[in-house]
């Protein structure tokens, strides 16, 4: 295996494990986030736990299949860029009145995320090149 393939597949599996470990808390945790963030209902903290329950499976996946698949990871690159694109949005225009902390946490996610997504373009297109 070559070098810019395994730091890809770590990214990936530190991604899905990221996203793994928030979907996780947000799951368990979601009303007392809510009251902590000012979320006025907190069925949709639970709702994007679950998603990114969901997300971290296809990208824990990626990370250990047996051959990287190229569409795969731009899959999860573009969801990636999504997320903080629409967290950017929310920070933007100061979103449902959340609490300075939940702006802060969004912020936090946000940059992590980003790292993901540009480690990962990164790999991949280094990966593409050989």
């Amino acid at each position: 295996m070559q070098a810019n393939e395994k730091k890809l597949r770590w990214v990936l599996k530190g991604n899905g494990a990221f996203s793994l470990l928030s979907g996780t808390g947000l799951i368990i945790a979601h009303q007392a986030l809510a009251d902590l963030m000012g979320v006025g209902n907190a069925r949709v903290l639970l709702f994007i736990g679950i998603g990114l329950m969901l997300f971290s499976a296809t990208v824990i996946q990626a990370g250990f299949r047996k051959s990287i698949s190229p569409k795969q990871v731009q899959s999860i690159i573009i969801q990636d860029w999504a997320w903080v694109l629409g967290s950017g949005v929310i920070i933007g225009v100061e979103a449902w009145g959340l609490s300075a902390l939940a702006y802060w946490i969004i912020t936090g996610v946000a940059l992590l995320v980003g790292d993901f997504a540009f480690f990962q373009m990164r790999y991949l297109r280094r990966l593409e090149r050989t």
